[in-house]
């Protein structure tokens, strides 16, 4: 039922080959050609419609919007200029150039010569070399296609690729426009500030939250404002494991969320150059599992005392750190500090 009966396009090689028309024979489609005057089908039309549309522009800038009494002498100038193929496309119909009406108001040499016997017997020998004119101008046609192909190819850089290989994804940020369905516009903005991981697995939110963050404004325009907003709406268990080492961009933000999901947190192992009298290779430790740590707790935080240090004095700096101050010393740095342990 939602195989289509009729398939109506140009007559463009994608949808006029063989392929094409041997799936339209098995899947019992019936396909249809537009007319070539046809402007939304024919790209030549398209083409020549904006040139004179261009023209109508410039004219009417000073004829005062009379666009009817223009278009023919726009017409005119577009049939009577050559194009690409060297000929005009008036001598393309006709076989001999257009007498300009300029040239027999200055009587040029072709309207002071004319004889209008002479000139019937010229133009039915015309009609007699069209057809050669019409081939010179498919050889230049082709010449100049061939030219533009060669002039495209020398910037282009073949690039072999295999599957597995690692390539770049353009990713371009979709926002309200004419791209955007208008049927998603407000409703998908809805739903991402409504939206909560719930019994999701933090891949499933990763992907619904990463699909979301397309179709927003402001609200996640920064690195950091995306990292929030992520943890924001994740499980609040996950949440209090993966904001133990504060602020974090989004691409850690997502690692650890992954890592936590897997009830293992790990946590850096002390460097050998910190304590000589320890091993050089001291083995990853590993927090408890999710499940055997109360709610509302977290693992590896400390407690600041920010407020007990005072700026300007540097030996109550020193003193805080040489003196035992009830905090556990920092594995990583072999003493306490403040704020939270990196």
């Amino acid at each position: 039922d939602q195989v289509p009966k009729v398939l109506i396009s140009d007559n463009g090689t994608q949808f006029n080959g063989k392929q094409i028309r041997a799936w339209c024979e098995d899947m019992k489609i019936e396909q249809h050609f537009v007319s070539v005057s046809h402007p939304h089908a024919n790209g030549q039309v398209e083409v020549t419609n904006r040139i004179i549309l261009n023209g109508l522009k410039m004219r009417l800038e000073k004829a005062s919007g009379t666009r009817v009494d223009e278009l023919t002498s726009v017409l005119w100038a577009y049939k009577t200029t050559p194009r690409s193929t060297g000929e005009t496309p008036f001598s393309l119909v006709y076989g001999m150039e257009a007498l300009l009406p300029i040239e027999v108001e200055l009587q040029s040499k072709w309207s002071s010569t004319y004889e209008q016997g002479q000139n019937e017997e010229l133009m039915m020998a015309a009609l007699d070399t069209i057809e050669e004119l019409r081939e010179q101008t498919s050889t230049r046609v082709e010449t100049y296609k061939q030219r533009m192909r060669a002039s495209h190819d020398r910037k282009v850089k073949v690039r072999r690729f295999e599957v597995g290989d690692f390539v770049w994804k353009r990713i371009d940020v979709l926002k309200h426009g004419k791209f955007l369905p208008q049927s998603f516009w407000g409703r998908i903005e809805h739903e991402f500030y409504h939206l909560q991981q719930g019994n999701t697995t933090v891949d499933e939110y990763i992907r619904t939250f990463t699909w979301m963050c397309l179709f927003t404004g402001d609200s996640v325009n920064t690195d950091v404002k995306k990292a929030r907003k992520f943890l924001k709406w994740l499980n609040q268990r996950f949440c209090e494991l993966v904001g133990i080492h504060g602020v974090m961009s989004y691409a850690d933000t997502m690692q650890r969320a992954q890592e936590v999901e897997s009830y293992l947190i790990p946590i850096a192992p002390v460097p050998s150059y910190y304590h000589t009298s320890q091993p050089a290779q001291t083995p990853i430790q590993y927090a408890q599992p999710i499940s055997s740590v109360p709610p509302g707790s977290s693992l590896g935080k400390r407690k600041s005392n920010f407020h007990n240090k005072k700026i300007g004095k540097k030996g109550n700096f020193r003193k805080r750190n040489n003196h035992p101050t009830g905090i556990q010393a920092c594995p990583r740095f072999a003493k306490s500090h403040s704020g939270e342990c990196l």
